[in-house]
């Protein structure tokens, strides 16, 4: 696992554009608004025909979903759910997908990136982002299915990427050691934040204007208006993986909750404004790549490289459930809480998208 480590690791951080000079170079221009190609070469397979019913060339929802999207032909390494009825997918060799759930006959392809599709995030009901390999951003409009603008300033592979709703901005992480802060309204880097670290995954607390990010082991908290590092958070004893930011009240508190996940297997519950850790959640048995938040039942959901998607209770600190869904290791999970859908990406190419009600009973 070490060495499929290493070999994933060197694909992506290899530029397939030459590096750009950050001083002299760094710019936002309008891409060609060329039409990325259409297919319809997805497959879908439903485990269970009961959940599903065809009607001509659409899916009809019924209240439990168990689904199989295929399409991708090489690693799925990020997904989003842009509404309630799509997903965003982007694999290694620079394909996003776009796949309807209640119509899985049907996806859309595009191109434009010359790298892996390292991070995926929506921005508003016209709008996503996509962040690679090939050191830029992507600024999309869903409806017309092109590219719109190109962020160009990261020296190496794009890590991370997420929406700032409050302020209207992006953060972007990347391997060469900055986030970057990008003003969309007027597009341009608001704000260079100059970590010591390789940062491989963000997250973003609006009620405190706090960004946090994940490298080679330690969590580091900024202050988006002036990149100051608040606090510097250690616990792993591996590369922090991915965060995501749970709630903000604890007990009655107003206390800002997140939790990360490492390739020391672990899962850590920490209480942001002590910089205080919480709990330790133990369970997997290989890197934990990715966690997704029910807010409702109060439920972390986390996926990994040992091929299984575990559920917990964070008020408890306990595993409630455990599922192999994937054949092989998993590096993507969303919640779509209108729903109640657990959408799973993996590097077996297929992406699961299925009801809760199915996998916890």
């Amino acid at each position: 696992m070490h060495q499929q480590k290493l070999e994933i690791q060197k694909r992506i951080r290899s530029p397939l554009i030459p590096k750009i000079d950050l001083q002299k170079n760094i710019s936002l221009f309008q891409s060609q608004k060329q039409q990325s190609e259409r297919t319809n070469d997805l497959k879908a397979s439903q485990s269970n025909s009961n959940m599903i019913e065809l009607s001509g060339s659409r899916f009809l929802q019924s209240k439990s979903i168990n689904t199989v999207l295929t399409g991708h032909t090489d690693i799925i390494l990020c997904i989003c759910a842009f509404s309630n009825s799509s997903i965003l997918s982007g694999s290694v060799g620079g394909t996003i997908r776009i796949f309807y759930i209640d119509n899985a006959l049907t996806s859309t392809k595009l191109n434009d990136h010359s790298g892996d599709i390292l991070s995926l995030v929506k921005i508003n009901d016209t709008n996503f982002g996509s962040a690679s390999s090939d050191q830029t951003i992507r600024i999309w409009n869903f409806q017309r299915k092109v590219c719109e603008y190109i962020l160009v300033g990261h020296q190496e592979s794009v890590k991370a990427l997420i929406y700032l709703q409050d302020v209207n901005q992006l953060a972007s992480g990347s391997l060469d050691q900055t986030i970057k802060i990008w003003s969309l309204k007027n597009p341009k880097i608001k704000l260079n934040i100059q970590d010591n670290q390789k940062i491989l995954a963000l997250c973003y607390v609006s009620y405190k204007g706090l960004i946090v990010s994940g490298g080679d082991s330690i969590i580091s908290v900024y202050n988006i208006l002036n990149g100051y590092c608040r606090d510097k958070l250690e616990g792993h004893t591996g590369n922090v993986l991915c965060l995501k930011h749970l709630k903000d009240m604890i007990n009655g508190e107003f206390v800002s909750l997140i939790a990360s996940g490492s390739s020391d297997k672990k899962i850590i519950l920490w209480n942001l404004d002590r910089a205080l850790k919480l709990q330790i959640l133990v369970g997997h048995q290989d890197n934990v790549s990715c966690l997704t938040f029910d807010s409702e039942n109060n439920q972390l959901w986390s996926g990994g490289a040992d091929q299984t998607i575990r559920c917990w209770d964070i008020e408890k600190g306990k595993q409630i459930f455990i599922f192999k869904r994937h054949t092989d290791q998993i590096s993507c999970i969303e919640y779509i809480p209108s729903r109640e859908l657990i959408i799973s990406g993996s590097w077996d190419k297929k992406i699961r998208v299925s009801s809760k009600s199915i996998l916890i009973n």
